[in-house]
């Protein structure tokens, strides 16, 4: 007997694209245990940005010098982004990268069954740490997106669930990486760009969406010094999900260095921002604005607060960056 997977609707979430032409009239992704899509993803999560963020590429995609004919998409989870990627950007070449190949075939024939595929287009998929497939083919695109998780994991902590391997990463598997970076849980994105330089053709882009944890000129720096010119896409605010494994680690973090994690109660944190933007504060100021307002509060306070089962959020930034 055929395994029958549960699946979501996300057919209203692709209708704010309207009107659109290469996905289906409805939209409904396949998910198993290991591929992750929380239940208020497609609301307070992260792919409402990814959203916002390729529909601005698209029209830069529409001048003569821009173009995405190859894209890949690194932690690929089931497939939502990899969908928006076609109706939005529709790369003639699309590769779809995550850490097991099921949880990639699900994502691939995800898009298959969802999209309009045209001839000649290619969806593909390959079991990827980082940019690995990629690098192994000697691949280049013109685009790489991610959107990866900051922590490493404790020690003993099997990563064997969808929920654990978007919060969490195994950091025994990697170089270190300079100290600046690491102590404020930057090190799988630092590790990405590194490895991105080698899977880029000339001009190509990557997309990073990076929780503003930490200031957004700490980020920045590490773009600047890895070579890439970074410019901020869209700024907004995303829900902390896996809050009671994540809070945690944060608060015995900011015991252990004396650092300060940026948090936000989530729905005074949405109305505080939305007041700034409607004042006109510029987005790449909003962050520091939030700081001076005093509206952030840090880990400890965050975990105590979704203990009494309130909602946490953090600044999200989708960040575009080229080669210097």
């Amino acid at each position: 007997m055929a395994l029958v997977m549960p699946e979501i609707d996300c057919t209203t979430f692709f209708d704010a694209l309207n009107p659109r032409v290469r996905t289906r009239d409805k939209v409904s992704i396949e998910i198993d245990d290991h591929t992750y899509l929380p239940e208020g993803e497609l609301l307070d999560g992260w792919l409402p940005r990814t959203r916002e963020a390729f529909r601005l590429l698209a029209r830069s995609a529409g001048e003569p010098a821009r173009t995405y004919q190859s894209m890949g998409i690194v932690g690929c989870g089931p497939g939502v982004d990899a969908a928006l990627a076609v109706e939005l950007l529709d790369p003639t070449l699309l590769v779809l990268m995550d850490l097991r190949q099921d949880i990639v075939n699900i994502a691939v024939e995800n898009v298959r069954r969802n999209c309009i595929i045209r001839p000649g287009n290619e969806v593909t998929g390959y079991e990827s740490d980082l940019c690995g497939a990629l690098r192994r083919m000697g691949k280049r695109v013109d685009l790489i997106y991610e959107n990866l998780p900051n922590l490493p994991a404790l020690k003993g902590l099997t990563l064997d669930h969808s929920a654990l391997t978007a919060s969490f990463y195994d950091d025994s598997t990697y170089a270190p990486i300079p100290k600046e970076y690491d102590r404020l849980m930057l090190g799988l994105h630092y590790r990405f760009l590194v490895e991105a330089r080698e899977c880029l053709e000339p001009g190509g882009q990557v997309i990073s969406c990076v929780g503003g944890r930490v200031p957004f000129g700490a980020i920045e720096s590490m773009f600047l010094k890895l070579g890439y010119r970074p410019s901020l896409l869209v700024t907004d605010i995303v829900r902390q999900f896996e809050a009671e494994r994540l809070l945690p680690q944060y608060s015995y973090l900011e015991q252990q260095t004396g650092m300060k994690f940026r948090f936000l109660p989530l729905e005074a944190g949405k109305a505080t921002f939305a007041q700034l933007r409607d004042a006109g504060v510029a987005s790449g100021s909003i962050a520091e604005e939030l700081h001076r307002r005093g509206a952030f509060i840090d880990a400890h306070d965050a975990n105590v607060r979704q203990m009494l089962g309130k909602h946490i959020g953090v600044v999200g930034f989708v960040i575009q960056a080229s080669l210097t």
